[in-house]
């Protein structure tokens, strides 16, 4: 892993925190608590702009949009680093990893332009709700090798909160 991967990484777990924080207060920044001000992308609460390139303010480099979450943990199984727990999940991140390579996809920024189609332009294929939220699958085509259905999760059914990331179910054309 190079330091570039390194602090790709750990940018990209700060911004999963401010975004888990972003949901939590119901969709909006949270205010500091005392004799401060709000905080902002520019608080030091938040590092290194986290919430700059949560809510796509260009920061003259780069600007990037992020419309959903991923847990980190996530990445172990949809690229078969999952190696100890259950038999069916260490066999769903094997077989995950050979579908996504059939399909060309061979790491996680590539993955995450998929979720980014999919959200964008995903056709939707199922709405399940339950007691903990709702998930909404979108499935987007990879070429003309197959497709990817991807699941948002919507916690508590609210809609307007960002999506979670919750499942991956390659599709394989023959």
């Amino acid at each position: 892993m190079s330091d570039l991967d390194i602090a790709d990484e750990i940018y990209t777990k700060l911004i999963d925190r401010a975004e888990q924080a972003y949901n939590y207060y119901g969709g909006q920044i949270p205010l500091a608590r005392g004799n401060v001000d709000a905080m902002g992308y520019n608080s030091p609460f938040f590092l290194i702009g986290g919430w700059r390139k949560l809510f796509n303010v260009t920061t003259g480099v780069k600007s990037v949009e992020r419309n959903f979450l991923v847990n980190s943990s996530k990445f172990d199984y949809f690229f078969g680093r999952v190696v100890s727990g259950s038999k069916h999940n260490i066999a769903r991140s094997a077989q995950n990893l050979r579908d996504l390579a059939t399909l060309g996809i061979k790491n996680e920024n590539q993955l995450m332009n998929v979720f980014n189609q999919a959200i964008k332009k995903g056709t939707v294929i199922s709405k399940k709700s339950n007691q903990f939220g709702t998930t909404v699958m979108r499935s987007v085509n990879i070429g003309k090798k197959g497709r990817i259905d991807v699941g948002f999760f919507y916690e508590g059914g609210n809609m307007n909160l960002i999506p979670k990331i919750s499942t991956i179910i390659p599709k394989i054309y023959k």
